[in-house]
């Protein structure tokens, strides 16, 4: 009676089967953060490289684009759509239309 001891303990804290078990199912579930390869070096000489050549960091990546493209319309829409707005407050109109 009262707490259990470690020989008693069997893995199953959580009734979610042994520990073995756990991990085969985290392994199934997640198959691409087991037993990949470590592609850092690789990532670090193409940065480094593109780096000496004076790129910026932020373009460097091969998914760059698709990200930069997309935040420079809405960064520039909204800069527009501020700019505007202010502009017809100094002229006395309320509204945004």
């Amino acid at each position: 009676m009262g707490r259990p001891t470690d020989d008693d303990d069997d893995g199953n804290r959580m009734g979610f089967g042994t520990t073995d078990e756990n991990n085969k199912l985290t392994r199934c579930i997640f198959p691409s953060l087991f037993n990949n390869a470590n592609k850092v070096p690789q990532m670090q000489r193409q940065y480094q490289a593109a780096y000496k050549q004076h790129v910026r960091i932020w373009t460097i990546g091969a998914r760059s684009r698709y990200l930069l493209v997309p935040y420079g319309i809405l960064f520039g829409t909204t800069l527009a759509a501020g700019l505007y707005g202010m502009g017809r407050k100094v002229l006395g109109y309320n509204s945004f239309f």
